[in-house]
């Protein structure tokens, strides 16, 4: 028997059966498996092109507890045959590497037609090529590999199961789906479909694996960070403590904020690198972001005998349109650098409007001064670069990343603006921001120079008068930081565990405020927010106020919240202070 006739004899039991997908459980998204292979994938792909459809395969093969696994590409045959060839096979199948088999009455041709994702069940015998009798069933997962531009399949990626008790889902359709496009990506590069003039593309392809990667894992970094910051932070009020012990927690408290700034900064660095860098026009008063940034560096400063000056009249009162949040970093970025190589002497931060316009916009200078221990002239062109501190000794001496000053001249660029520096060894520094912002129309005014932190009212002391707040966190930990802040603020905290029990307890209590963490298990935020926005609807009345909370801290997190229907948004690990700024203007809001 040929190979094309045993090929199509085997095939002949083998059977569709997508639609059942459809009626298996939902399973919740592994994120350390996902990560796992965008990062492998990612690495390869800009590494060793040549070897990634065999680490594609293997991969396939381990998140899937599969035998076989492989990657089949069309080929035209003399006589205008369509075959496909193996280019790569993982697991039981890779003897079969570079074999044919035909594209006619094969689940694979199947799948390229439908061009989309398709379940089959087939023989054990034909999974195995053997010929037992009365053989079990399996099932086979196949993704189509979609061609450039959006065009016909120009093959598969498939994974058989190991035994009947592994069943495929949508999860792993998504995942499939997800490695198909790698695959394209990976045979482009290749020159097995198009030329290397397509190299931007798979550059972009890199980029959002690395993109996804570290939004995953911001989160999973950020979600026990929050727990240790809070934690210290409650420790450190504690009573009685020892002056030893008070030591201890200040070190971990420096520490912990140290681990955050270094993984806030290689985030920034990430999200400007991959273009999704969001700067946003908002109201704002630029004197109370700089009497913000000067009341945390000052602390430092005094603790080194510092002076600090600063000099904002010239600006005082006036509402500009702009950033805020990202002004704010710059000058953190700026004013923290000149307290940290000032070791006597002065730090003075300069703020004045160089020009107004007619259509209402602004020049703003910005400069910070030190007298601190300078920049070597031949060290200047290159300050500005990642990872660049002037020299080792430097790093080795001050600590640090060298990645502030990169981040700070990409935010002022961003917002078009510009930054430069003069320096003296032994003398000090001198940074200038220039920045074009808008000035605020005066119905905006009032809203923006009302201060945001320190507005809370008195609840009674009898503590079940207290308002009440609905906190949903799946993790313990960061649940216990959340609900201390909570009570200690003066509200009564409800703690749900999951999405379906917040829903559950939203519907069925008298809160002020929901915070609703995003990434949950079985049910996550965004769901939960859906579940309780359909009920009130039905109901009717007021809806609850619903704040988002999330570790993700990438573009775009807070225009998710929104639009899955919540109110306002808090990134993770939280500033106590601006959420008791939250929870304190509902109790002033109408009813």
């Amino acid at each position: 028997m040929s190979q094309s006739e045993q090929h199509s004899t085997l095939t002949q039991a083998t059977v569709r059966i997508t639609e059942q997908l459809e009626m298996r459980p939902d399973r919740e998204i592994d994120l350390v498996i996902e990560n796992k292979i965008l990062h492998s994938l990612a690495d390869a792909l800009t590494s060793s092109p040549r070897k990634l459809l065999e680490l594609l395969v293997d991969l396939a093969c381990e998140i899937c507890d599969a035998d076989s696994a492989g990657v089949s590409l069309l080929e035209e045959q003399e006589g205008g045959a369509t075959l496909f060839r193996w280019v790569a096979m993982g697991g039981a199948h890779k003897k079969y590497l570079g074999g044919l088999a035909p594209r006619e009455g094969s689940s694979c041709g199947e799948c390229m037609d439908l061009n989309s994702a398709q379940l089959y069940a087939m023989p054990r015998r034909f999974h195995d090529h053997q010929t037992a009798a009365d053989p079990v069933l399996v099932e086979e997962l196949i993704v189509p590999i979609p061609g450039a531009e959006s065009k016909e399949p120009i093959g598969s990626l498939w994974i058989a199961s190991q035994s009947t008790g592994r069943k495929f889902d949508r999860e792993d359709v998504r995942l499939l789906t997800r490695l198909a496009s790698f695959t394209a990506a990976a045979l482009r590069m290749q020159d097995l479909l198009v030329k290397e003039q397509d190299a931007r593309q798979l550059a972009d392809s890199a980029n959002d694996a690395k993109t996804s990667f570290l939004t995953n894992m911001s989160h999973e970094i950020r979600t026990p960070m929050n727990a240790v910051i809070g934690l210290s932070d409650i420790l450190s009020m504690s009573s009685p403590l020892t002056s030893r012990q008070r030591e201890f927690v200040r070190t971990l408290q420096s520490s912990a904020r140290s681990l955050m700034d270094l993984i806030n900064d290689i985030l920034d660095i990430a999200k400007i690198e991959a273009e999704t860098f969001d700067v946003e026009d908002m109201p704002f008063s630029l004197t109370q972001v700089i009497e913000e940034v000067v009341s945390m560096t000052s602390v430092r400063a005094n603790q080194k005998q510092i002076d600090f000056f600063v000099a904002q009249s010239a600006i005082k009162d006036v509402v500009f349109i702009g950033d805020a949040l990202r002004i704010r970093q710059i000058l953190t970025n700026l004013c923290g650098n000149a307290v940290k190589f000032t070791e006597q002497g002065s730090v003075q931060v300069k703020v004045a409007m160089l020009n107004t316009f007619e259509d209402r916009s602004a020049l703003v200078e910005m400069k910070v001064t030190d007298s601190g221990i300078g920049i070597p002239e031949d060290k200047l062109e290159g300050i500005f670069e990642k990872f660049n501190q002037g020299d080792t000794s430097i790093t080795r001496r001050y600590g640090g990343t060298g990645l502030g000053l990169a981040i700070t001249k990409n935010l002022v660029e961003r917002m078009g603006g510009t930054i430069t520096v003069e320096s003296e060894m032994g003398r000090g520094s001198t940074f200038t921001v220039r920045l074009p912002l808008s000035l605020a129309d005066e119905e905006y005014a009032l809203l923006a120079i009302t201060p945001v932190l320190g507005t809370s009212l008195l609840p009674a002391p009898d503590q079940s008068n207290w308002p009440r707040v609905l906190l949903v966190e799946d993790y313990k930990p960061n649940a216990i930081v959340a609900q201390v802040y909570i009570e200690d603020f003066g509200y009564r905290c409800d703690v749900a565990s999951n999405g379906v029990e917040a829903a559950e307890k939203a519907l069925g209590g008298d809160y002020i405020a929901i915070l609703m963490d995003v990434q949950m298990h079985e049910m996550d935020g965004y769901e939960a927010t859906a579940v309780i926005r359909q009920e009130e609807k039905r109901r009717g009345g007021k809806p609850l106020y619903i704040i988002g909370m999330t570790a993700h801290a990438m573009a775009g997190d807070r225009e998710k919240c929104l639009m899955a229907g919540m109110n306002d948004y808090i990134p993770k690990p939280f500033d106590p202070k601006l959420l008791k700024s939250k929870l304190a203007s509902l109790l002033t809001q109408p009813s």
